[in-house]
């Protein structure tokens, strides 16, 4: 274990922790963008510098480990002088929307400007302008947005393993692209898009919907597979506007875990729309002459357990009986109980993916 002094406070962390953890251990925020728990040390976008004694120069809370008897100092004049510099540097060309920003009211950068007054520029020059574009089926990305703070490409590549995220260019031409500006090449979970620190990359699905206080969070499970992975539901007047996991650092930090941790799929992440399609089934049909009838789910299931005793006294072979990858493994063993014990039919079968 080492003993260190943080702003006057003693605390003691294991051996090899990184300061800036320490230093939330100790009730003490230090800003940063490129710093997430599960990815290595970067030390990209500097808000996270201290002084720290018998060091010359100010240090990276987020690649510096901690040793025995060091000394910090997370709030000094000049450290949040430096905090202010970067944030300057960070706006250069930054898009000032952040009204119509999606990330506005859970920027990170946002937060800071405020935290710090970090709004004034002395550059005279214009700011370079670049559009919105396309990176697949539910990502845009606004590089006028971007802090190049590396979380996107480095949770792609480290956590995932896919690499189909990359930084090409240099200095302020800086940009996220996919391989020759491709849409992206993977299975869209999405990941890039929630570990992103502003709105730099975003959901189409989402773009210009909601507010954050305008909208309510409840914690469920996706219903998509049986894999029963926790998410959260982002609603208004009983409407769905967007999926979200729980992220280990950041403005949407979450203690709990589910069995997925905070990762999502592409289904769990972009597949609510059909819970607002307009065509949805919200109560069983049953047929009555050549039409279908809103019924009762009592009504239903014994028009079910009919035709199901008609058959097994018929001909049980000629029942079929197809699960659902939507339900645990315990449902569905039941599922196959029933057909095979009570039904007495072999013809069970499972459907494992949506195509």
């Amino acid at each position: 274990m080492a003993k260190i002094n943080v702003d006057g406070i003693d605390i003691e962390v294991p051996d090899g922790t990184v300061l800036l953890e320490a230093c939330k251990q100790a009730g003490i925020e230090i800003p940063h963008f490129c710093y997430y728990a599960k990815l290595t040390l970067m030390g990209a976008c500097r808000m996270c510098l201290v002084e720290i004694d018998k060091m010359p120069k100010p240090q990276t809370s987020c690649t510096v480990l901690v040793r025995d008897g060091m000394v910090v100092r997370t709030n000094t004049p000049e450290v949040q002088k430096m905090r202010r510099a970067i944030l300057e540097f960070l706006l250069l060309n930054h898009s000032l929307t952040c009204p119509t920003c999606d990330a506005g009211g859970e920027c990170e950068l946002q937060d800071n400007v405020f935290r710090y007054r970090g709004g004034e520029s002395r550059m005279e020059e214009a700011k370079i302008h670049r559009g919105v574009t396309s990176l697949g089926a539910f990502i845009d990305k606004n590089m006028e947005r971007c802090v190049q703070c590396y979380r996107c490409t480095r949770y792609c590549d480290e956590v995932m393993g896919v690499k189909a995220l990359a930084m090409v260019h240099r200095g302020a031409k800086m940009e996220v692209a996919s391989f020759n500006d491709q849409p992206l090449d993977c299975v869209l979970c999405g990941n890039c898009v929630e570990i992103c620190p502003v709105g730099a990359l975003t959901s189409n699905l989402f773009d210009y919907k909601k507010r954050p206080w305008e909208r309510k969070q409840t914690r469920c499970i996706c219903t998509y597979c049986g894999d029963g992975c926790s998410l959260e539901l982002e609603t208004e007047e009983n409407r769905v506007f967007r999926t979200r996991g729980f992220l280990e650092s950041g403005i949407l930090q979450s203690e709990y875990r589910g069995v997925n941790d905070e990762f999502l799929c592409v289904k769990g992440r972009f597949g609510y729309q059909f819970l607002n399609h307009p065509q949805r089934l919200k109560t069983p049909l049953v047929r009555r002459g050549d039409e279908l009838v809103p019924a009762s789910w009592d009504e239903a299931l014994e028009i079910v357990a009919e035709e199901l005793r008609k058959a097994k006294s018929a001909s049980p072979d000629a029942v079929g009986f197809i699960g659902s990858e939507r339900c645990s493994n315990e449902a569905n063993y039941l599922f196959q109980k029933l057909a095979r014990a009570v039904v007495g039919t072999n013809n069970v079968d499972c459907r494992t993916r949506f195509k």
